[in-house]
């Protein structure tokens, strides 16, 4: 039945998306103000932002697209890319000069073949995706609840967090509540953190480009398209500042060698001051013990379930690692108490660890006592 209506319970997933994300302000609000009232000023704050970033964003988008999507080169100016390359390699032996032009050419090709398909068909989805949305009447009347199903999720949260907890059986309810943690912490450190080192990411570009034409540099027509992508590629752990700077590299270089150094040593100092300010206060928050090689195997590998999985890689590579542990550690011998989360120090009271104190029956302590006296 959920598969069958997942058009019409659409809105309600992106409002339980909503509610997870604005629950810590409610929470922090909640504690000089009534409930209902926290909740009302974190949506009327989270609306105020979307409508400032709607205003602030899309216009020059869509006025600066065409120009951002012009550094894509066409079949003429990859000819003369690869002409330029075939004068480079000429003093190299004929096969090696041979394979490399055929591999350019090649790589060349599919790339602007992969892209003048995808982003040719890319408005045509995403057209048929909301006209077939929009035809659901449930969507529609989905639409009109979310706004009052929202405000009772987030002003009953505690109340429900309650009722749930009486309705566990005391023999589970400690592991039920450490496999929530478990999950809650790397997507609570993903939203928090993984989002404000893109924000940051996308202003410090946009600024940097700014500066750039202040010091002398022609106009930039595509810096806000410039300072989206990089934004969006910073949720990618590790690849993603590289990937991130591709379109501005491509950008500086065809204006010119020095132009493109610049910008390599622009987006290289960018990254590591963003590091410093931003990433070093979540670099821990994410609570995952995995080599960065081992990262991008992962990476590559949920990368074949849809481009979205790339940017969730990090929190379900952590969610995955730290249920293995937890259950590994209950099921050991001894097993870990209840309740205690990987990387968590065991506490040293606990029965589970230590011997059992031997119950001395009433009579041999009274005889003690007498003794004594």
């Amino acid at each position: 039945m959920i598969w069958q209506t997942r058009e019409a319970l659409f809105p309600f997933i992106l409002g339980g998306v909503i509610a997870y994300i604005l629950l810590p302000l409610v929470n922090f609000l909640d504690r000089v103000m009534p409930r209902f009232l926290a909740v009302l000023i974190s949506l009327v704050i989270m609306v105020g932002g979307l409508a400032l970033i709607i205003y602030a964003l899309i216009p020059p988008l869509f006025s600066q697209a065409p120009a951002f999507l012009q550094l894509l080169p066409d079949r003429a100016e990859i000819q003369q890319s690869l002409d330029r390359l075939r004068g480079v390699v000429e003093t190299l032996p004929a096969p090696t000069r041979e394979a490399i032009l055929r591999i350019s050419l090649s790589v060349s090709t599919t790339l602007r073949q992969y892209f003048d398909q995808n982003l040719g068909a890319l408005p045509n989805v995403l057209v048929t995706f909301l006209i077939g949305i929009f035809n659901s009447i449930g969507f529609i009347l989905g639409l009109l609840i979310v706004p009052a199903w929202l405000l009772n999720v987030l002003k009953d949260q505690p109340k429900g967090i309650a009722t749930l907890n009486n309705a566990l059986p005391a023999s589970i309810r400690k592991d039920f509540w450490a496999l929530a943690k478990i999950i809650d912490r790397p997507l609570r450190a993903f939203v928090s953190g993984q989002f404000l080192l893109a924000i940051a990411t996308g202003i410090a570009v946009y600024l940097a480009l700014t500066i750039l034409e202040m010091l002398g540099w022609p106009v930039i027509n595509y810096k806000v398209p410039l300072a989206l992508w990089a934004a969006v590629f910073a949720l990618i752990p590790e690849i993603g500042p590289y990937l991130g700077a591709i379109p501005a590299v491509l950008g500086g270089f065809i204006r010119g060698p020095q132009e493109g150094v610049t910008i390599i040593g622009v987006y290289i100092l960018l990254h590591y001051l963003v590091n410093q300010l931003v990433g070093s206060r979540i670099e821990n928050r994410m609570t995952l013990r995995l080599h960065p090689v081992m990262l991008l195997i992962f990476l590559v590998a949920l990368g074949q379930l849809g481009f979205f999985w790339i940017f969730l890689a990090t929190p379900v590579v952590s969610i995955l690692l730290n249920l293995f542990l937890y259950l590994n550690g209950r099921l050991s011998n001894p097993p870990l108490p209840a309740g205690v989360l990987p990387g968590q120090p065991v506490p040293k009271t606990s029965e589970s660890l230590s011997e059992p104190a031997r119950r001395i029956p009433l009579s041999y302590r009274r005889s003690r006592a007498a003794r004594r006296s």
